[in-house]
């Protein structure tokens, strides 16, 4: 069984990545297009199919799990950046 470092370590190889930046937002685009799709599609009063709502539930817990790795990924590029800068003061 693989432990956390080990994970880590494999989750920020350098080699593995190529252009993903351009392939998500494509795919971010469709999303915000079928989201935009079943806003108009709903009405406050509408009753969803149990697996309808699942698949929402789903969708919304992966991309706010994108997003805080993501965020949390930019606030360590800057304080790396914050302590390098103030390194010799």
């Amino acid at each position: 069984m693989k432990d956390f470092a080990n994970f880590i370590a494999e989750d920020k190889d350098p080699n593995e990545y190529d252009n993903e930046g351009e392939m998500a937002k494509g795919l971010l685009r469709t999303v915000m297009s079928a989201a935009e799709d079943l806003m108009n599609l709903l009405d406050d009063e509408d009753n969803l199919p149990e697996w309808a709502q699942g698949k929402i539930t789903k969708a919304v817990d992966y991309l706010d799990s994108v997003r805080d790795y993501m965020n949390s990924e930019a606030q360590d590029d800057l304080d790396e950046q914050f302590q390098l800068a103030f390194k010799d003061v």
